[in-house]
């Protein structure tokens, strides 16, 4: 979890300070065992207008969990708001979505072995 954490805040000051590209990949590192493989992330749009974030998902938890995170800007200016799902996911997608008056900056994935 620290591990996810540092990596998480790491590619939020990337982005901020505009080195990152606009998917930030967040993964544990590779010396960590039972983490996720064959995991995608991407920007999501969804069913009704205004509704956009980020989705992820892994195509074998290998006994871990993982959630999307996205970072949103708001609308008039302010601080980055960045957001995860509550709830760690063990198969299918993981989706969050940017709070109203806001647009997706960047996003990625954050993983957790056992």
């Amino acid at each position: 979890m620290k591990n996810s954490y540092r990596a998480l805040i790491t590619a939020t000051a990337a982005a901020v300070l505009g080195i990152a590209g606009t998917a930030t990949s967040i993964a544990a590192p590779a010396s960590a065992t039972a983490h996720p493989t064959g995991c995608t992330n991407k920007y999501y749009k969804g069913p009704y207008a205004g509704m956009e974030g980020w989705q992820a998902s892994c195509s074998n938890s290998n006994g871990g969990r993982y959630k999307a995170v996205v970072i949103c800007t708001p609308f008039l200016g302010g601080q980055d708001v960045i957001l995860e799902p509550t709830s760690w996911q063990t198969s299918g997608k993981s989706i969050v979505y940017c709070p109203e008056f806001t647009i997706v900056k960047s996003g990625g994935i954050t993983t957790r072995g056992y």
